[in-house]
C-alpha cells in the first residue's frame, strides 16, 4: 500500500478480519511520508462530491443524514484531514484531526485569505461540527434554503483552504486554477495527450486531449474545473481553457464537470443511473 491518506491507519489500529498476516508486512506509514499530490488530490475529490450534493430547494425538506448531502459531510471533514496532512500532522479519528485544524491551523489564516472567502475561517468550525454530529448519527431534516446557504458556506471554505494548499504563485484566483491543472511535468502532459487510459473505456476524445495537452493532464484539468455556484468571466475562461464544458450556465456546466470527472476520473458509476 502506497502512502496515502487512506492508508495510514491500518498499522496503528487496523484488525484482521480474515486470514494472518504479519504486522510488519503492513508500511508504518507516517504523515511526512505522504506526498502532498496525494493530499492535494483528496481535497480535489471532495470539491465533485460538494458539487453532487447541491440540495434541491424545490425538492422538499433536505436531510444533513440522507441522499446526495451524505458526500458533502464527508467532505467537511476531509477538510480539517487536508489541513493537517499539509502540516505533516495525522491525529487519530476525524474528531482529533478537526479539533488539531481548529486549534492550530485556523487562527493563522485569517490574513492570507482572498475577501470573498474571508468568512470560511469563522464558518468552518460550524460545518465540521454539523458533519461530526452526522457521522455519530445525527440526522436532521432541515429547511431547503437553509440547506442552499450552509452548502455556499461550505463551497467558500472548500475554496478556502485549496486556497492554503500548494506553493503555485497566488497572482489571483484564475490564474492559480491554470497553474494548479498544469502542474504535472511536460512529459507526462504530452504522453497522456497522445495515450489516456481510463479505468471507465471512456477517455476525453483524442482531439481535445491533443489540442489542450499544455494545459495539463486531462485528470488535473477535470480536477480544476470544480468550482462555486456563480459563472464570472473569469471561471468561463478557466473552463473553456480546460476543455470540460463549454457551458455558460451552473446547471449545465455543473452536470458536464460532474460527468467528465467520473468518466474519465473515476470508474463511470457515480453518474450511470443519471439522466
Amino acid at each position: 500500500m502506497p502512502a496515502r491518506p487512506g492508508t495510514l491507519e491500518p498499522w496503528r489500529c487496523g484488525a484482521v478480519v480474515w486470514g494472518r498476516i504479519r504486522r510488519r508486512r503492513v508500511p508504518a506509514w507516517t504523515p511526512a511520508d505522504v506526498p502532498f499530490e496525494e493530499v492535494r488530490l483528496l481535497l480535489e475529490n471532495r470539491a465533485f462530491e460538494s458539487c453532487s450534493a447541491l440540495p434541491d430547494v424545490d425538492g422538499g425538506q433536505a436531510s444533513r443524514g440522507c441522499g446526495p448531502p451524505r458526500g458533502a459531510q464527508g467532505g467537511r471533514r476531509s477538510r480539517a484531514s487536508v489541513l493537517c496532512l499539509a502540516r505533516h500532522e495525522w491525529p487519530e479519528g476525524s474528531a482529533a484531526r478537526v479539533a488539531w485544524a481548529s486549534e492550530h491551523v485556523l487562527p493563522q489564516l485569517n490574513a492570507v485569505l482572498p475577501a470573498e472567502w474571508g468568512d470560511a475561517i469563522e464558518r468552518l468550525p460550524a460545518l465540521w461540527r454539523t458533519a461530526l454530529a452526522w457521522k455519530a448519527g445525527d440526522a436532521r431534516t432541515i429547511d431547503p434554503k437553509d440547506a442552499r446557504a450552509e452548502w455556499h458556506a461550505a463551497v467558500r471554505c472548500w475554496c478556502a483552504v485549496w486556497w492554503l494548499t500548494g506553493d503555485e504563485p497566488r497572482r489571483g484566483v484564475w490564474e492559480r486554477v491554470l497553474a494548479v491543472a498544469a502542474r504535472a511535468p511536460l512529459r507526462r502532459r504530452a504522453r497522456q495527450a497522445v495515450d489516456h487510459a481510463t479505468r471507465s473505456g471512456r477517455p476525453e476524445p483524442a482531439l481535445s486531449r491533443l489540442r489542450r495537452w499544455f494545459a495539463g493532464t486531462p485528470q488535473h484539468r477535470v480536477n480544476g474545473s470544480a468550482s462555486g455556484p456563480a459563472l464570472p468571466v473569469g471561471s468561463l475562461r478557466v473552463l473553456r481553457a480546460l476543455g470540460v464544458t463549454g457551458a455558460r450556465e451552473w446547471a449545465a456546466a455543473r452536470a458536464d464537470v460532474l460527468r467528465a470527472w467520473d468518466e474519465r476520473v473515476l470508474d463511470g458509476q457515480r453518474t450511470a443511473g443519471e439522466a
